[in-house]
């Protein structure tokens, strides 16, 4: 039987190909993303496409009440180190602010897996290569202590 995934950025360059090798696999998906970077021609024929940002709490419940879900992908996120020095406060916002409350939204319905995409930025400039899950965590940017944020709350 075909699981039901929602894939958060799906319509960005690692969340459409996810939702591509999950299709293959016979799985179904919802792409929940904004289009402020991800492209709608990324999300394939068949993918249901709902455009709305994560920080609209009410419409993203309303996704997730559609339910039920096999689990969620979170890719959505702003991304760029250098752009979050310039916006320290709109990336924590989006990064952190809104994956709370997508998580939040998923104890509400029931979704009991939750993948989430972080990222090497928390470990700032590494002391050895390569980069160990165990390694000294010092991010260096708000783009990495947001995304340290998130995996603190999981």
């Amino acid at each position: 039987m075909a699981r039901r995934f929602l894939v958060t950025g799906g319509a960005g360059y690692v969340g459409s190909h996810l939702v591509r090798a999950l299709r293959a696999r016979g799985d179904r998906c919802t792409v929940l993303d904004n289009l402020s970077t991800g492209h709608r021609e990324a999300v394939p024929d068949g993918v249901a496409l709902a455009e709305i940002d994560l920080a609209d709490r009410a419409a993203v419940d309303k996704v997730l009440a559609d339910g039920p879900w096999d689990g969620v992908f979170h890719f959505a996120a702003l991304s760029l180190v250098g752009d979050s020095m310039r916006d320290p406060m709109g990336y924590f916002a989006a990064n952190a602010g809104n994956s709370g409350g997508l998580i939040d939204a998923c104890i509400r319905h029931d979704v009991k897996k939750l993948v989430f995409s972080s990222t090497a930025a928390l470990f700032g400039l590494p002391e050895r290569l390569p980069i160990a899950e165990d390694d000294r965590i010092d991010p260096g940017s708000p783009y990495g202590e947001s995304k340290f944020m998130v995996e603190r709350m999981l």
